[in-house]
C-alpha cells in the first residue's frame, strides 16, 4: 500500500507514548497513516512533548487522545473511527521471566470495537 493510499487509514496506536508505541507512532507516520495515540495523561510533557512534535513534523496526522486502562474515561473518543489497532499498552509490571497475562482493552473500550478486531 503506497503513502498516498495510507493517508486514509487511521490507525489507533494504544501506549503511543511508551518506548515501543512511540517508535510504531513514528513508522506508522512516516508511512503515511493517520494515528491516534492513547496516553495516560496528556498533561505530561515528558510523556507526550515528543509526540506532539512528531505530529508537527507530520502534518498534524497524529492525534493523541488521554485513555487510561484503568478508568473507561477517553476510550469512546479513542476507538471511534479508526481502520487498524496496535495494542502497545499494559497495565501489568513484571520480571522478564515471567509468564504475560492476557492483555486486553478495558471491558468498556473491547465492546465498543468491532468484533473482528477483539
Amino acid at each position: 500500500m503506497s503513502a498516498a493510499n495510507n493517508a486514509n487509514t487511521l490507525v489507533l496506536v494504544t501506549g503511543a507514548s511508551g518506548f515501543l508505541g512511540g517508535h510504531v507512532t513514528r513508522e506508522f507516520l512516516e508511512h503515511g497513516y493517520r494515528v491516534r495515540g492513547t496516553v495516560r495523561s496528556l498533561s505530561n510533557p515528558r510523556k507526550v512533548d515528543h509526540l506532539r512534535a512528531l505530529g508537527a513534523k507530520h502534518e498534524g496526522r497524529l492525534e493523541l487522545v488521554e485513555a487510561d486502562l484503568e478508568s473507561d474515561a477517553g476510550w469512546a473518543a479513542a476507538v471511534a473511527g479508526w481502520s487498524r489497532c496496535l495494542k502497545n499498552s499494559s497495565r501489568w509490571m513484571m520480571p522478564a521471566s515471567t509468564p504475560l497475562p492476557d492483555c486486553r482493552l478495558p471491558k468498556s473500550a473491547a465492546m465498543r470495537l468491532p468484533k473482528k478486531s477483539v
